[in-house]
């Protein structure tokens, strides 16, 4: 994609920063879950109760996707109209969608080139 070296430190600061914002709503929504399933155990006509844990749980999930996507975008507006050809361009090649192919989620790629 012929990035400049400041759109890849850009955009990897961004992967840091989206991946931090996801983790940290995957630990609320984790432990939302658990209060969740412990109010069902010890009170099984607690519903009310479990309903609003449970809810929380998915509210946290939801912020989470929402951080997802919205990174999306803003790595975008880093490309030159160009670049973003490209990646519209990919798109359509079955490639895995998005600037960094799905790395903004789990980490697990190398450098961005």
């Amino acid at each position: 994609m012929n990035l400049s070296e400041d759109q890849v430190a850009e955009l990897e600061g961004l992967n840091d920063r989206i991946l931090e914002a996801i983790r940290r709503q995957m630990e609320l929504a984790e432990g939302a879950r658990s209060r969740a399933a412990e109010v069902l155990n010890s009170n099984p006509t607690g519903f009310d109760e479990y309903s609003e844990a449970l809810r929380a749980a998915a509210d946290h999930m939801t912020e989470a996707h929402i951080a997802m996507v919205q990174s999306g975008f803003e790595a975008q507006n880093l490309l030159t109209p160009e670049q973003r050809a490209a990646v519209s361009e990919s798109h359509t090649d079955g490639e895995t969608p998005g600037i960094m192919g799905g790395r903004m989620i789990d980490g697990s790629g190398g450098p961005i080139s």
